[in-house]
């Protein structure tokens, strides 16, 4: 009995790491980045990116400020397209040391099936994978 209990309890470990590291694959995060994208959720996207230590308020205020022009341009093309039906990340593609990732990702719109796909670049920092601006 205190093997098979054993047994369950390796099982659900293994679950639950493989579970929370799909998170933090260059696709899942690319994805997430471009889904906040189209939602018009700015503050996901400003946890996704990677800014860099020596960075100062004011240039994460210019980063916020641009992204938000984006954000609204995205919704008008989203909405002109009858809205978004799918949003899938491709497999990536690594640098030698696997520490930048290129990860394309394919939106598909409601209206015709219409398809855009847009480019991510990521940076692993502090071991997890963020989006490199």
């Amino acid at each position: 009995m205190f093997l098979i209990k054993r047994w369950f309890a390796l099982i659900f470990i293994a679950s639950f790491l493989a579970a929370c590291s799909d998170d933090n694959t260059p696709e899942s995060v690319a994805e997430r980045f471009i889904k906040a994208a189209y939602a018009q959720d700015l503050d996901t996207m400003m946890d996704l990116i990677d800014v860099p230590k020596d960075a100062d308020a004011n240039a994460k205020g210019f980063v916020r400020g641009k992204f938000q022009m984006v954000l609204t341009e995205k919704a008008k093309q989203a909405e002109s397209l009858g809205g978004i039906k799918n949003i899938k990340a491709e497999e990536p593609t690594y640098n030698d040391d696997k520490t930048h990732a290129h990860v394309s990702v394919t939106v598909t719109f409601n209206k015709d099936g219409k398809t855009h796909t847009e480019k991510t670049n990521l940076i692993q920092s502090n071991g997890n994978w963020k989006i490199e601006i």
